[in-house]
């Protein structure tokens, strides 16, 4: 765990966390049928360890998403979007029940997340296979650069 004074982001405990992450599922389901399309299964099953990094482990400030100390996590399962949308959503990115707009035209809630859109998104994906390749070259050049963020890379098991 960083034990930097600059430590930032949401701290829940335990039990906070499978509250949240039950919360999540729900609202991880509205938004997929709200949306007409999507891959619950996959989503489901990402949901805790989503409820975990983004609501007690990363160093991360939502206020703030381009923070230069933040912790990085790509998902190289673009495909898990929903999980993703609702997981920043629940940390502060933005209000959580814009996550219901899921792949409305205009939304920013695309089918798979686009860095261009939403905060808190670190790279574009969805080709599967291509995450863990810019997770492991962020992760050089931060340390390259004397950085002391952790990187993450969310996989699936298409990928391996």
């Amino acid at each position: 765990m960083n034990t930097s004074s600059e430590q930032r982001g949401p701290r829940l405990n335990l039990d906070e966390l499978r509250a949240a992450a039950a919360e999540m599922r729900a609202l991880d389901i509205i938004d997929i049928f709200a949306g007409g399309s999507g891959h619950p299964g996959g989503t489901l099953s990402i949901m805790d360890i989503a409820a975990a990094l983004y609501l007690r482990v990363l160093n991360h400030d939502p206020s703030n998403p381009t923070w230069p100390k933040r912790d990085r996590v790509f998902w190289s399962t673009g495909h898990k979007a929903p999980a993703l949308y609702v997981a920043l959503g629940k940390a502060g990115y933005f209000p959580l029940d814009d996550t219901v707009l899921l792949r409305q035209l205009g939304s920013g809630f695309e089918g798979h997340p686009n860095w261009l859109e939403l905060p808190g998104i670190e790279v574009s994906s969805g080709s599967l296979g291509q995450g863990l390749g810019v997770a492991v070259g962020n992760a050089l050049a931060a340390r390259l650069l004397g950085k002391t963020c952790r990187v993450y890379c969310i996989m699936g098991d298409g990928e391996q």
